[in-house]
């Protein structure tokens, strides 16, 4: 029998909380929603927690109340508490893959994974894999840092840097590019999506031997093409059903809004941010907000424009379940504008051959 919530669950104390979790009495929720209290926390992978030292902040658990289906988040362990192994593996064991920290706590969190990577930095043995993992949550952070933050400026810097290393750790390492699909996470949030299309992105143009610049523009740009959908409200976005018309045009603001936000950073590239302004233009000349030509495209607009739409489709949804590699691409070669193809052909037979690799 599920455990009923009592004061919205407020009362209860991380101990409690475990104790009910590992005796199944509560039942948790995987995954996105749009539900209130959504916005004021944010998930962290078990892949990326540290069980060597006391943290510094408090891990939530998101449960539904069995009462009146609310959503919670309950305590599920304190700061100062050292992450048990014992944990981690009745959390495995329940397949849950995630816990939730208040977004107060961003820069500790931060913190905490600055430390993690330094410990996989000295160790004997090969930890390319988790180093790559470790990097992945932490630029998811680093942008929800950013793109919450009041002006956006002071965040540029560290971003651009994070960019610089993993070009190099790439291209220096040799990393095979099926590393970098297989660390990316499959569930929908705007910064899984962000962090997915940089990395296929960034490793489609090493793979088709673009120059140190121009897979930094591209990897700058595809990190903060849906910026502006930051400023557009989360039950728009995660909504189950069909948009409105009023809900599409609010949808396609993002690019023009992204655009509006980055260009009065002066460490923004140019080139980036014609990429963020352009990432849903169409090949056929169809897309917005410009309904520009191919011609007329940023010649690397046409790249973000596939791996946003391919990355889209292969993340759970609210609204529907991910497509696996050869429907998405199926979908992607279908899809017909007003003129023509949505995608450019030559690049799609490109990134077919990437992928394959």
């Amino acid at each position: 029998m599920k455990e009923t919530l009592s004061n919205s669950g407020n009362d209860w104390e991380a101990p409690q909380v475990r104790q009910q979790l590992f005796s199944h009495q509560l039942r948790v929720v995987r995954g996105v929603s749009a539900k209130d209290g959504e916005e004021h926390f944010h998930p962290l992978q078990l892949r990326s927690i540290s069980s060597q030292t006391p943290l510094t902040f408090a891990f939530y658990l998101k449960v539904m109340n069995a009462g009146d289906k609310s959503l919670h988040y309950l305590p599920f362990c304190t700061p100062r508490e050292v992450f048990q192994d014992d944990w981690l593996t009745h959390l495995q064991a329940m397949k849950i893959d995630r816990l939730y920290f208040h977004n107060d706590d961003i820069d500790l969190v931060i913190d905490h994974l600055n430390d993690f990577l330094t410990l996989l930095e000295l160790q004997e043995q090969d930890t390319t894999r988790q180093q790559m993992e470790m990097f992945y949550e932490h630029m998811n952070l680093t942008l929800a840092r950013a793109w919450n933050a009041p002006r956006l400026g002071p965040h540029i810097h560290s971003v651009i840097r994070q960019v610089e290393w993993i070009i190099r750790e790439i291209q220096q390492k040799e990393m095979p590019f099926h590393l970098l699909r297989e660390i990316l996470l499959k569930d929908y949030s705007i910064y899984n999506h962000a962090v997915n299309v940089f990395l296929i992105s960034l490793g489609f143009m090493i793979f088709t031997r673009y120059d140190y610049l121009d897979c930094r523009h591209m990897a700058v740009g595809a990190l903060f093409h849906d910026v502006g959908l930051g400023r557009t409200p989360l039950e728009v976005i995660l909504k189950p059903e069909p948009l409105s018309p009023e809900e599409l045009q609010e949808i396609q603001k993002h690019p023009r809004l992204g655009y509006e936000l980055l260009r009065d950073c002066p460490e923004f590239p140019a080139e980036s941010l014609r990429l963020v302004l352009e990432h849903h233009e169409n090949a056929d000349g169809s897309g917005y907000p410009h309904k520009l030509s191919l011609n007329r495209q940023h010649p690397h607009t046409r790249i973000l424009r596939l791996v946003d739409a391919y990355d889209s489709l292969t993340c759970q949804r609210s609204y529907r379940p991910a497509q696996g590699v050869f429907q998405a691409l199926k979908t992607i070669r279908s899809q017909e504008g007003a003129n023509g193809p949505v995608f450019d052909h030559q690049v799609l037979a490109k990134f077919i051959q990437f992928l394959a690799v």
